[in-house]
């Protein structure tokens, strides 16, 4: 009991007292486990928090890239859409080009 009365002399100064040595105070040996699956079950679900908090941060950064590098594919295919006409533009700068010799020959040049 003299045990217990200097927990409580501690918790009234104001000094924060372990766990475990607050469950070697407590006469019933049952009581550790259950302070035991307590700590345990404490770490357990921080460290889940803490990985699932980081996997969605992780999550929503990925996220962000993948819209910038979608809007800056969309941009490039806007930009080069022209280039799709350059093989129908030579064709016709050929067939001018051809009508120009037409006109040429036939004006005696």
């Amino acid at each position: 009991m003299a045990a217990s009365g200097r927990f409580v002399t501690w918790l009234r100064k104001g000094v924060v007292v372990p766990l475990v040595v607050f469950a070697q105070q407590v006469d019933q040996p049952s009581v550790w486990g259950w302070f035991l699956g307590f700590i345990i079950g404490f770490v357990v679900i921080l460290v889940v928090v803490i990985l699932v908090a980081s996997i969605l941060h992780s999550a929503s950064h990925i996220n962000r890239g993948a819209r910038e590098a979608v809007n800056a594919l969309r941009d490039g295919y806007r930009n080069t859409l022209p280039l799709w006409d350059v093989a129908r533009i030579h064709r016709e700068v050929r067939g001018i080009s051809a009508a120009a010799r037409t006109v040429r020959s036939a004006l005696g040049g």
